[in-house]
């Protein structure tokens, strides 16, 4: 654990880019299909115990006034995620701003949080003042330092002033609040977690969600340790389903159960790490086989520790590659074929106009495909490939190898001249009569 840095782990949620288009849909049970599961899920949906990743038939059983939005066009969410993580961004130093999927974001704001607490007065801390800008001192907002802003997992909740961590937890906290604030300004809720590490401030985010954030006064190994120990193995990040499932036969005493990539486990961090004879070079050599990571036993320990020393990686103004994938339960004519050809063809068009445009005065605003055109804004990166990788139909129990195919030609420079390709309009099915 590195001390000197903090975390923050802000997460939004997709079905809320739905919710904003369509209000009235709020305080109902959402959900967003994809093929025949949900991607997501609402809160409302969640009470009343449908589940994301649950296919679509059982949710129907468990909630049948379920309200299914199609999710299977991405762009209008990772429209969404790149605005608001342009918006992160703008309030960090380093530029250490880090999105993993379309709803979450790591944020290190070390540097912020370090030049802040030196501003502070204790003297005058319901008065103090977070500067936002070195350059400029009237940048930034006034904050009760006498107390951490939103929840506290851990200790008394009481800031102690002469421990170094605590106080630095503390400034994060309000910046925290703030920039929350500033997403909900744009209409969206979201929870973050803040600690001193990814690991840790993922795990702590989770505590009050969905519209909450919550501090981890940890501060000291011990106390880590006591709150990893609480979680499932399932739930800790970096640790899959398979290593789960070898760990917990190790502690139960027997076979692995098949693997069904659930989140479901009843096997705690603490019921490993103190069963008897647990050590890294146990852990490597259970985790050990054919194609396993190097180094997995001492990174597995490490996570049952709390401790995760992998760096928030600084933002990247375009993607390496962009890429769309489908998957097809059998085209047996070619006007199938160029159907959904030109489908995954146009979302790909899509994904490019969202991630690779920018407004011509902006170099970090992202685009709004659906309201600007093509000639007031300026590409990022010109793609100069285009490939198509198709692998042939298998079943489970098909244990033959298989080559893909991946045909590699040059992308027409037209390409880059044509409007944003408007969508078919997707409106949110009910499966039945909503309640009154």
């Amino acid at each position: 654990m590195d001390p000197s840095s903090i975390k923050k782990a802000p997460r939004r949620r997709d079905d809320r880019c739905v919710e904003n288009r369509q209000p009235s849909l709020r305080a109902l049970p959402l959900g967003i299909k994809q093929k025949g599961i949900l991607a997501t899920c609402n809160y409302v949906a969640r009470r009343r115990g449908v589940k994301k990743l649950m296919p679509i038939a059982q949710a129907r059983k468990i909630c049948p006034d379920l309200v299914l939005a199609d999710g299977e066009d991405l762009s209008p969410f990772r429209d969404v995620s790149k605005r608001l993580h342009a918006l992160l961004r703008s309030y960090s130093w380093n530029g250490k701003v880090e999105r993993l999927g379309l709803d979450e974001v790591f944020l290190d704001v070390t540097d912020i949080v370090s030049y802040n607490v030196e501003l502070l007065n204790k003297n005058s801390l319901r008065q103090s003042y977070f500067c936002l800008s070195r350059s400029d001192p009237e940048v930034g907002f006034e904050y009760d330092a006498t107390c951490f802003a939103g929840c506290v997992f851990g200790g008394d909740g009481v800031p102690s002033y002469e421990n170094a961590l605590c106080v630095r937890l503390l400034v994060a906290s309000h910046l925290a609040r703030y920039l929350r604030l500033k997403i909900e300004a744009e209409g969206y809720t979201s929870a973050c977690g803040i600690s001193t590490n990814k690991l840790l401030a993922k795990l702590v985010g989770d505590k009050n969600k969905p519209q909450n954030q919550t501090v981890l006064l940890a501060l000291c190994q011990e106390d880590v340790v006591s709150f990893m120990d609480e979680h499932s193995l399932r739930k800790v990040p970096g640790i899959g389903s398979k290593t789960t499932r070898v760990l917990e036969g190790f502690v139960l005493g027997k076979e692995p159960e098949p693997d069904t990539h659930s989140m479901e486990c009843s096997t705690t961090v603490g019921q490993v790490r103190t069963h008897p004879g647990i050590a890294p070079a146990t852990l490597s050599r259970l985790l050990s086989g054919p194609g396993s990571e190097k180094g997995l036993g001492p990174k597995v320990w490490a996570l049952l520790h709390g401790v995760d020393d992998t760096d928030v990686k600084p933002a990247r103004d375009v993607p390496t590659q962009i890429s769309i994938e489908d998957s097809y339960r059998g085209l047996n004519h070619p006007s199938e074929i160029h159907r959904e050809l030109l489908a995954i063809t146009t979302s790909l068009l899509r994904r490019m106009h969202t991630d690779l445009l920018a407004e011509e005065d902006d170099d970090h605003e992202p685009p709004h495909p659906t309201t600007a055109t093509t000639a007031s804004r300026r590409w990022l990166a010109r793609s100069k490939t285009i490939r198509l990788s198709t692998r042939p139909f298998t079943t489970p129990q098909d244990d033959k190898p298989y080559n893909w195919g991946a045909p590699l030609a040059q992308l027409p420079t037209t390409i880059l001249c044509l409007p944003y390709p408007a969508a078919q309009p997707t409106t949110p099915q009910q499966t039945s009569p909503p309640p009154l």
